[in-house]
């Protein structure tokens, strides 16, 4: 009897010490904007793989171990947050909307990312400053869901042609309609130089452009009217900042030259073809190489090494009641065939005046 009294009292010892040693814990995770309970959001003891999930109601209970100090609330699309463990706990969950709320230029105005229901792509002024090439045009190229981009031929600053969301015709032309700033600008054939399309957005500087929306479906497209039929490009150019005067240079050197020429006939391997040529017809004329004769290599006369070079110097800022932003660029690029040359100067300058609470006074140039 005595040993099995005993043996129940080591029993209770031992749950007793067992249960010492963790912590119940409850608690409800909302979201700070409308309140309302986050269904499913990962409740993680930090550093240990003990865990569980909110309810229906945003509630949860966890086992902890009694060292713990600090638990793991995440959910998809809020920001994670570290919160120190107390017996009973009331944990806010802030949105991160740094994708969610950046901003769109649609045709009627500008709308959040979240909001924009149409189709509708987006491509950053950085990604396109940052390739080295004639215009920023081309660089759209395999950077836009639904939008086709091909150079018709080697043309520096050449009129790409654009195809969004396939070919809507098949003898009209299928360029989309370019805005920048809220401009239209005309380009492709409307103007021929020298031959060859004139493109309107070789003239821009991609180290000044902001944004490109490329607007693809009707709903997005339908306040341009009939113009808007193969799409429309929105470009978006830099403004001033709120903030002290910020000037950058921005800048490359580089050359070009073909990978792979025609392997062409020297001046003597091309009179031994020529008189085999002779020979096979019966002539008795036979041509005779000269050592001491020109010896032309014709890719020499065709291709080159070309260089380039581009600098950029911009300065942008703000006062009290008003922003500004002027920009200098010059582009010099020379192709890889001879007389196949691009030269840009670009000069623009923005300013924009608070005149009072509820007018504006802007300067575009």
């Amino acid at each position: 009897m005595k040993r099995q009294i005993v043996l129940l009292l080591c029993l209770c010892v031992s749950i007793g010490l067992v249960s010492g040693q963790t912590t119940q814990v409850t608690g409800t995770v909302t979201s700070v904007e409308d309140g309302e309970p986050v269904i499913g959001a990962s409740v993680i003891v930090k550093g240990t793989t003990t865990g569980t999930v909110t309810n229906y109601d945003g509630i949860f209970q966890l086992t902890v171990p009694q060292d713990a100090r600090t638990i793991v609330v995440s959910y998809i699309g809020m920001r994670t947050q570290e919160v120190v463990i107390r017996p009973v706990m009331n944990i806010l969950l802030e949105s991160d909307a740094q994708d969610l709320d950046e901003v769109i230029v649609v045709g009627y105005g500008t709308q959040r990312k979240k909001d924009v229901t149409s189709a509708i792509a987006r491509v950053g002024g950085d990604e396109l400053a940052s390739i080295a090439s004639p215009s920023f045009d081309t660089q759209l190229a395999g950077r836009a869901a639904g939008v086709l981009v091909s150079t018709p031929n080697g043309v520096l600053g050449a009129t790409p042609q654009f195809n969004i969301r396939g070919t809507s015709t098949m003898s009209s032309n299928s360029q989309p309609l370019i805005i920048l700033d809220g401009v239209p600008l005309s380009s492709g054939d409307m103007g021929v130089l020298s031959g060859s399309s004139y493109n309107a957005m070789a003239d821009i500087n991609p180290n000044d452009i902001e944004s490109i929306e490329i607007l693809k479906d009707g709903a997005a497209t339908a306040i341009y009217g009939s113009r808007a039929a193969n799409g429309v490009v929105l470009i978006s150019t830099k403004k001033g900042s709120k903030g002290n005067v910020r000037v950058s240079y921005d800048g490359y050197i580089g050359m070009a030259s073909p990978t792979k020429t025609y392997d062409l006939l020297n001046a003597e391997q091309f009179v031994l073809i020529n008189n085999e040529k002779r020979t096979n017809v019966g002539s008795s004329e036979l041509a005779v190489y000269d050592p001491n004769g020109p010896d032309t290599n014709w890719n020499d006369y065709v291709y080159r090494t070309g260089f380039q070079q581009s600098h950029n110097v911009s300065a942008g800022g703000s006062s009290d009641k008003n922003t500004y932003y002027f920009s200098f660029g010059y582009t010099n690029q020379e192709g890889i065939v001879r007389n196949n040359n691009l030269e840009r100067f670009n000069l623009k300058g923005d300013l924009t005046q608070e005149a009072t609470r509820w007018l504006k006074i802007g300067l575009n140039v």
